[in-house]
């Protein structure tokens, strides 16, 4: 994996790059003169969090990369092939971290869906207080965001694809194993890059957070921002579904292979009583018992890749990420609160 490059493929000043276009965004919004009467706080808000998701997502992608890429160096525990490997076949399919055309389509169709609904729920709401260069050039950041949220939702997708595949692989066999290095590390594996997406849709909740707090509006008035209606809401169900539904395939070859073990150690058990002496012996009692002890085992045996505490991880990293903008906003109520009393 040492050899292996990382994350979108930003050039040898990647991060350079990211670090002057974070400057350039939050500059702008400066040199934006936002209203007549000063800077608007919830103008210089929406734009830090827009910045902030803006890199946050590169750098989510890495650490997915890198990830996974130390997962596969474990697949050789648990998935044997005939003529293949499965290592080298599942790095293949990680390749579209490094970028491809389709990603980058992927992100501008996602921009080109998202940043009318900012201008619609937030910009002409609040148009006769920003100025025409602040309302420009929010939504310019904010379509280079949402441009890179695009390319994180396509990685999001690939992954879960790339898991699929392997539980499709020809000529393949899964050992299943109770501890947590073995094929149940799947699981963790994507609860670490679930949570990474749940992570960056925080900075992306900044912004709907910032406009509630300006507007004094109460928590339930989130629901009338379509932004969250329409891409808040449904994330909860997105997440957890997509982590289940791309282990399908394997958890196919899990009850495959469990049912073959239990098959062969009760065939074995059939096989001792059809040949067992007229006297019963101490050996063939310790056999017997033996044989049940592993097929007792091989009944309790897991049929999915994944633990109880990754998939329930994952499902409160989604519920985090879709009750975001009511948790901070009820939060930072609170928190402006406490100051005006000791104000």
């Amino acid at each position: 994996m040492a050899s292996e490059k990382l994350g979108l493929s930003l050039g040898p000043r990647g991060s350079v790059y990211l670090a002057v276009g974070f400057l350039v965004q939050v500059l702008g919004a400066f040199l934006a003169e936002p209203s007549s009467r000063g800077i608007d706080n919830a103008f210089l808000i929406r734009i830090l969090g827009l910045a902030c998701a803006t890199i946050s997502v590169p750098i989510a992608l890495r650490f997915c990369h890198r990830t996974m890429l130390k997962w596969s160096e474990t697949l050789s525990r648990f998935i044997s092939c005939d003529g293949g490997n499965a290592t080298s076949l599942f790095r293949a399919d990680l390749r579209f971290f490094r970028g491809s055309r389709s990603m980058v389509v992927a992100g501008l169709c996602f921009a080109l869906a998202v940043v009318p609904l900012i201008y619609f729920s937030i910009i002409t709401k609040r148009y006769p207080s920003i100025s025409v260069p602040a309302a420009s050039w929010t939504l310019l950041v904010a379509f280079v965001a949402e441009f890179f949220a695009g390319m994180g939702l396509y990685a999001l997708v690939k992954s879960g694809i790339a898991i699929r595949r392997l539980g499709h692989l020809p000529g393949c066999r899964i050992q299943i194993d109770r501890h947590q290095f073995g094929v149940l590390s799947t699981g963790t594996m994507l609860f670490k890059c679930w949570s990474a997406a749940a992570i960056v849709w925080l900075f992306f909740v900044i912004p709907i957070v910032a406009d509630v707090l300006v507007k004094n509006l109460p928590v339930t008035g989130l629901l009338h921002v379509p932004i969250v209606t329409l891409l808040a809401v449904p994330t909860i169900v997105i997440i957890v579904a997509s982590f289940v539904i791309c282990q399908l395939p394997l958890h196919e070859r899990m009850v495959e292979a469990k049912g073959v073990e239990i098959l062969r150690v009760q065939s074995m058990l059939d096989k001792l009583a059809l040949n067992s002496p007229d006297a019963i012996s101490d050996d063939f009692i310790r056999k017997t018992q033996f044989l049940e002890r592993q097929l007792a085992q091989a009944l309790t045996l897991p049929e999915w890749p994944f633990t109880r505490t990754a998939f329930l991880g994952t499902a409160v990293s989604a519920a985090l990420s879709a009750a975001l903008p009511g948790l901070l906003t009820e939060g930072a109520k609170q928190v402006l609160e406490v100051f005006r009393n000791l104000a």
